[in-house]
Formats: C-alpha cells, sequence, structure tokens
C-alpha cells in the first residue's frame, strides 16, 4: 500500500504536482482538475485527507501514466528539483 499522501499537507502536494508537472507528466492542467475527473470532490484538507490511499493508487494507475502514489510523487520531486537546477542554471 502506498503512503506517500498521508499526513501530507494538500498545499504541499499541490505545489509539488504543480501545474507545468500536471500538463507535462499527464493528461490534466491541474490537481484539481485530475482529482475532479476522478470524481473526487475536494473543497477542504479534510477531504482530502477522507480518500483511502488505495483509491488514489487505483485512480493514478487509470488515469496517468504512473502505477501509484509512490512513481507519481517521486517523479513529482524529480521534476521540481530539476526545474529549480534549470532556474539557477546548474
Amino acid at each position: 500500500m502506498s503512503n506517500q499522501f498521508e499526513n501530507r499537507d494538500y498545499s504541499t502536494i499541490q505545489f509539488y504536482l504543480s501545474p507545468s508537472f500536471m500538463r507535462e507528466k499527464t493528461a490534466f492542467q491541474n490537481l484539481n482538475a485530475f482529482l475532479e475527473n476522478c470524481g473526487i470532490a475536494f473543497d477542504s484538507q479534510a477531504s482530502f485527507d477522507a480518500i483511502p490511499p488505495e483509491h488514489l493508487d487505483l485512480l493514478i494507475k487509470q488515469n496517468t501514466p504512473f502505477d501509484n502514489v509512490d512513481a507519481l510523487m517521486s517523479a513529482a520531486l524529480d521534476y521540481s528539483f530539476e526545474s529549480q537546477l534549470k532556474q539557477i542554471k546548474f
């Protein structure tokens, strides 16, 4: 079972799953579009926390090129790191 999203702040997750990452690596414009497409009504941190990790894994596998939450977050963290390096021209 994946647990990348457990005990995570939605705004932090949204930062890493940025609109540029979501547009480049998935068919969605942003994280909210992904959640809405999956039928998840997000309106608070509590509603996000209520999504079972297994359900997120399934939705990610069905709707993105990633197998689960861990793979998605790993790619997002790599993307963020590479973007930051490009910004400082490292």
